[in-house]
């Protein structure tokens, strides 16, 4: 449990009585994921529209009718998303909660014109219960935010950069113009994030792994890492996590995804996953959570930002103020190609600016932002222009590197106005390269062929997607992420050509090869390379 001050505490260069409401502050939460978090749980079954007296205790006639308490952000992928429009309370006849779909009478028994609703319903009923301060509630304007991008039956890969859904969330968090946007509310006054909540991971659990070697649950933590790595980055802030675990633990490939999940949290900073409980009942389904336990789950996730991350007192999480999005890595800097004294690197920024590097011996203290960045003009490091939402590959000036040797590169990466964002670290590896480097041509009809000499032994792990895709992180290409056609494994031996024909492929069309490979003698990874191709 992490107390914040003892009298007065800063909050974005404010100084706040640490029981009291900074001037003009927000609340500010996150629901991420698929069909759970955007919530099954019809609104006929919320205690609040049942019985008035069950929605928040200890509240007046008035509050309990109708109290615009909390704004919830537009969903959907068009201009609207991301905008915090619908102002909502907690009462009887109050506006629908999330709005977010409408089932037909025989879906899940959700009677026909009721929207249902997720886990924040719950958790906003918590939050202003119990011993919250009088001063959440707002009659003029609410002051709590959940930024709630959801979309049912998706797997991890689809929101993350590179998904076939990232602009969902990506694009909404950048969304500006008309109307309130999580980017409009930082110049307002303090932002305070309170933390993230993640409902997801039944489309991993059943999706297959290209090569039949059991489902994407294998692989979920590698792959869920990195989606929170790009929303923290984006938000300049350790944002708090709660993962939520999948329904059905009696089907062995869930227990897995739940398994991974647990794997997550231990992984990464303030990460904790939230058990499912027996007394979470469903909508009849076996897999989506009913309002029972869409209100348990908001209650506990409350209860966890408030004991672990906030003031017991009140919940207030005062460590993670919002000022606006950072410069962030889309996809961090890779090794693509080792040329002795300079090397290959891809990357792809989600602003223009400019990407600063410094190269260091193996295992050197980290240099802070600043240091990175006047290094990068002289001996020993480099920057590169970086363009939003666009993969940029090239080689670093001659002389950066020393032939053969292991070094580690830390790397910050500059907005155009000056403003120091992401950092990143990537480590090259002596004699982990490819040389040749990776071939990949048509053979015969519906077939490829490709080809590399590698300089180690080891395992080579590649990939096989349908059309041209963006750049794949070492991971990645281990983990089968983004739904390859085909991905294999093999071993290898140092400076031994590999040749391998792929059939069964569609004549004429384009697809993208990715080649990585692993060291195990030292953990050490070799450049990544991609490669597309038309089938002959």
């Amino acid at each position: 449990m992490t107390e914040i001050g003892f009298d007065l505490t800063a909050v974005a260069g404010r100084r706040i009585a640490v029981n009291g409401w900074p001037e003009g502050a927000v609340a500010l939460w996150f629901v991420f994921g698929q069909s759970n978090a955007d919530g099954y749980a019809p609104r006929s079954q919320d205690p609040g529209r049942v019985d008035t007296a069950l929605a928040v205790p200890a509240l007046s006639v008035h509050e309990a009718t109708v109290h615009p308490w909390i704004r919830f952000s537009t969903r959907g992928s068009g201009s609207d998303s991301g905008r915090f429009t619908a102002t909502q309370g907690l009462a009887t006849d109050a506006t629908p909660r999330t709005a977010s779909k409408v089932w037909t009478s025989g879906a899940h028994g959700i009677p026909v014109g009721e929207p249902s609703f997720g886990p924040e319903v719950g958790l906003i009923r918590h939050v202003l219960s119990g011993n919250a301060p009088s001063d959440w509630r707002d009659d003029i304007t609410p002051r709590l935010r959940i930024f709630k991008q959801t979309e049912g039956g998706r797997s991890v890969d689809h929101f993350r950069w590179g998904g076939q859904g990232d602009g969902l969330i990506l694009d909404a968090l950048r969304r500006a113009g008309a109307g309130e946007t999580l980017n409009s509310l930082a110049p307002t006054g303090p932002v305070l994030i309170q933390g993230m909540i993640f409902l997801i991971g039944e489309r991993d659990s059943t999706d297959p792994r290209p090569d039949g070697g059991g489902t994407m649950a294998d692989t979920l933590a590698v792959r869920f890492a990195e989606w929170i790595r790009q929303l923290r980055a984006a938000l300049g802030a350790e944002a708090p996590v709660i993962l939520v675990e999948i329904h059905d633990a009696v089907d062995a490939r869930k227990t897995v995804a739940n398994q991974q999940l647990a794997a997550l949290a231990s992984s990464i900073p303030s990460a904790t996953v939230l058990p499912r409980q027996p007394d979470w009942t469903h909508v009849g389904d076996g897999v989506h959570y009913d309002a029972q336990a869409q209100d348990r789950i908001g209650a506990a996730a409350f209860a966890h930002f408030r004991e672990v991350h906030g003031r017991p007192s009140d919940g207030l999480v005062t460590a993670h103020p919002f000022t606006g999005l950072k410069p962030w890595f889309h996809v961090q800097p890779l090794m693509t190609d080792d040329l002795g004294d300079r090397m290959r690197i891809a990357t792809n920024s989600a602003m223009d600016g400019t990407l600063h590097a410094v190269v260091r011996s193996e295992g050197s203290p980290a240099p802070t932002r600043d240091e990175i960045r006047a290094g990068s003009a002289i001996s020993g490091g480099f920057s590169h222009a970086v363009f939003a939402d666009a993969d940029t590959e090239w080689f670093t000036p001659s002389g950066s590197f020393l032939a053969n040797t292991t070094q580690d590169v830390h790397i910050v990466l500059e907005s155009a106005d000056g403003a120091l964002g992401e950092r990143a670290f990537v480590r090259r590896w002596a004699h982990a390269r490819f040389g040749p480097d990776l071939s990949v041509f048509p053979a015969g009809s519906g077939e490829v062929q490709w080809t590399v000499r590698p300089t180690f032994g080891g395992t080579l792990n590649w990939t096989l997607h349908a059309g041209l895709k963006g750049l794949l992180r070492a991971e990645d290409v281990e983990a089968d992420a983004f739904a390859p056609v085909r991905s294999g494994s093999l071993s290898c031996s140092a400076n031994v050509e590999i040749a391998e024909t792929l059939s069964g492929l569609v004549s004429g069309e384009t697809y993208t090869f990715t080649l990585t490979g692993h060291r195990p003698s030292d953990g050490a990874r070799s450049v990544t390379q991609q490669v597309p191709v038309v089938v002959g």
